[in-house]
């Protein structure tokens, strides 16, 4: 809740994407999840703004998560051409991407005119999203491992600083931490600028 007594409607969404925080814990790792996840929700917002309005909302639903995974799967197709090893590592979390809340949330919402006005908003959330992805994938290798390794060459696995935040546990308490930062940034910039 903010500080005016609403919800904020981002946190919900961030929520949603708490398995791929959970899951990825690297920056090869982030790349392909924050790949997989841009692609769903980037065709599943276009087929929602774009279907006809003949269609009703549960074949809308359908039809939009019908396009992303067919979306994500020519993406994991293409890695899997690229680099073999980076599919086998990753398809997991590809294809998990089709599945995740915000997804849902954009292919639930039949598109109207006044959607498809704003449509780059609604890619500039999901690019947002993505870099989050991304970001927590990079922020664990390097309080793991001290380092970012783009490629699947194993790193010095003697060489870790704490091994801790490439758990599960360790991505729960690493969201706690940035929250907690957040939160403080805003009463920090809240006092300054009353």
């Amino acid at each position: 809740m903010n500080d005016t007594g609403r919800y904020s409607p981002f946190l919900p969404l961030l929520a949603g994407l708490v398995p791929f925080y959970i899951m990825v814990t690297s920056t090869a790792g982030g790349l392909m999840a924050s790949g997989g996840f841009l692609i769903a929700y980037t065709i599943a917002f276009i087929s929602t703004s774009y279907l006809p309005s003949s269609f009703n909302k549960s074949m809308i639903f359908v039809a939009s998560i019908l396009f992303s995974t067919i979306g994500v799967s020519l993406f994991a197709s293409l890695v899997r051409v690229i680099n073999p090893f980076l599919y086998e590592r990753f398809s997991p979390v590809i294809f998990m991407a089709c599945f995740s809340a915000p997804v849902y949330q954009v292919a639930g919402i039949p598109g109207t005119g006044f959607d498809r006005d704003r449509g780059w908003e609604q890619l500039a959330h999901g690019l947002g999203f993505s870099l989050t992805i991304v970001a927590i994938g990079l922020l664990r290798e390097v309080i793991t491992t001290g380092s970012v390794m783009i490629t699947l060459v194993p790193a010095d696995q003697s060489r870790t600083i704490l091994a801790f935040f490439a758990q599960p546990s360790g991505a729960f308490i690493l969201l706690a931490m940035i929250l907690a930062a957040g939160r403080t940034a805003a009463r920090i910039l809240k006092r300054s600028t009353v």
